[in-house]
């Protein structure tokens, strides 16, 4: 069977999380921010919940978490600003 990358990438978070999640019982994560303005502010309510769920997350890659959170943004302008900030904050 043949997969894309996106596809394969995808099915590895889908892994790991479920490998977490399964293991004991799941952890609580906060709700989705619902209040980002899109202007790329110092403080984005995105970046506090990325730390938040990396912090529930312990066991979880980095990279897999910021991911999984930048799957959720809709607009491409702060996909490549979170990204960014995710690099600089080790995320």
């Amino acid at each position: 069977m043949h997969f894309t990358t996106r596809s394969s990438s995808f099915i590895m978070r889908y892994v790991v999380l479920h490998k977490q999640f399964c293991s004991k019982s799941p952890p609580q994560l906060p709700e989705e921010p619902t209040t980002c303005c899109m202007s790329g502010c110092a403080n984005c309510v995105w970046i506090e919940y990325a730390e938040k769920v990396k912090k529930i997350l312990t066991d979880s890659d980095s990279k897999q978490v910021a991911q999984t959170i930048l799957d959720k943004v809709q607009d491409p302008n702060m996909k490549a600003f979170l990204t960014i900030e995710f690099k600089s904050k080790g995320l």
